[in-house]
């Protein structure tokens, strides 16, 4: 009896990944604080979402920061968007800051939140189009553990 309550538990689940096409990531750099997450193809994230998207042939997954019609200033190294401190870039990085600017339509503002995680903070990484976003992303296996 307990084998088949595992059997159908386990079908069931194998039935609701294949239906509703999620899949699993593994993270590999500590820019956010999961090493796994699943990966929910069907569902749009939103402000404040983990995200999953291409960038130079890499499944990255960052944090949706700011949308179309945010702004974006930086201020001592400081990032604030919409007034709001919301991170600081690398102290003599190597990188040069975006530029101060209210986010276009079509693009979001991602970002990690390691202290070293390179995003939209930086000018050559930039802002990411909407529709190279390839859904939502859940963590459930934190770095630390």
């Amino acid at each position: 009896m307990y084998r088949f309550i595992i059997a159908s538990i386990l079908l069931v689940i194998l039935f609701f990944l294949l239906h509703v096409n999620v899949r699993i990531i593994r993270i590999k750099t500590a820019s956010v604080p999961y090493k796994y997450c699943l990966h929910l193809l069907k569902t749009p994230p939103k402000k404040g979402d983990l995200c999953v998207f291409k960038k130079n042939g890499m499944t990255i997954v960052k944090y949706i920061a700011a949308k179309e019609g945010d702004s974006v200033k930086i201020i001592r190294n400081s990032v604030f968007i919409n007034g709001k401190e919301i991170c600081k870039l690398k102290p003599n990085g190597k990188f040069s800051p975006i530029m101060d600017q209210i986010i276009p339509a079509g693009y979001v503002f991602v970002m990690g939140t390691h202290p070293d995680s390179f995003d939209s903070r930086y000018e050559w990484f930039g802002l990411v189009k909407k529709e190279d976003i390839q859904g939502k992303a859940i963590g459930f296996w934190r770095q630390d553990h």
